[in-house]
């Protein structure tokens, strides 16, 4: 399979530009956010172009959770989980630029 044989690129722009709001916020994620990142990752789960993009996108879905859950720990860990999810946001778009 090609670096990038994915044919949509609403659906990643979609994804990137999701996860780069949560990046970019001191609090919790947006409402509803969790939930319509799912449902735009399950929209994909059929098509076999999306292969290489679904298990990432997947990874930042369980770091938004992650995060969320430590909103109500520490600072610190939800600051690493948001660096952390900068890195994972930072390659999905270095892959999803030959689309």
């Amino acid at each position: 399979m090609a670096p990038c044989a994915y044919r949509n690129p609403e659906w990643l722009s979609a994804v990137y530009a999701m996860v780069d709001d949560v990046c970019a916020r001191d609090g919790a994620p947006p409402p509803g956010m969790i939930g319509a990142l799912t449902r735009l990752i399950d929209s994909a789960q059929s098509d076999r172009s999306a292969d290489n993009f679904l298990p990432r996108a997947q990874d930042m879905l369980l770091a938004i959770h992650r995060l969320r859950a430590s909103l109500a720990q520490s600072d610190s860990q939800a600051s690493a989980i948001r660096g952390e999810l900068r890195l994972m946001c930072n390659d999905w778009i270095k892959s999803a630029r030959f689309c």
